[in-house]
């Protein structure tokens, strides 16, 4: 019973840490990235095609990598790596092509300050509407 109280505590600090190193911190305000200003949940395709800009909720980093994954209903998934912040031809062509409900989540996202200090961002976890 004591190996199993210490194993479930040990898993517990682990998933802890890794929740809490997951995201960065600017004093009180937690750094996300956002797609039409969005970070997580339904999404409208065409407002994902519309803007297709990947932005910092702090203004003070420009996004500088990310990769996209589509998870589509077939569990098929489909995955691209970007530089900037933009969305690419490929990258909205396969938006375009998924159905309702499909995932689509952006991960890796790398962002730099003005002051060349790079800092990597919560995942975008969006479900298509």
């Amino acid at each position: 019973m004591k190996k199993y109280i210490c194993t479930l505590v040990i898993i517990s600090a682990f998933i802890l840490f890794n929740l809490s190193a997951s995201a960065q911190r600017i004093g009180k305000a937690e750094l996300t990235a956002t797609i039409a200003g969005i970070s997580s949940g339904d999404i409208s395709k065409m407002l994902v095609l519309e803007k297709g800009i990947i932005q910092c909720t702090n203004m003070k980093y420009e996004i500088v990598t990310f990769s996209i994954s589509a998870i589509l209903k077939n569990s098929d998934i489909i995955a691209y790596y970007g530089t900037g912040n933009t969305l690419t031809i490929s990258m909205k062509d396969m938006i375009q092509k998924m159905e309702p409900e499909s995932q689509l989540i952006i991960e890796n996202i790398e962002a730099k300050s003005s002051d060349d200090k790079f800092i990597r961002l919560p995942d975008i976890k969006l479900i298509l509407k």
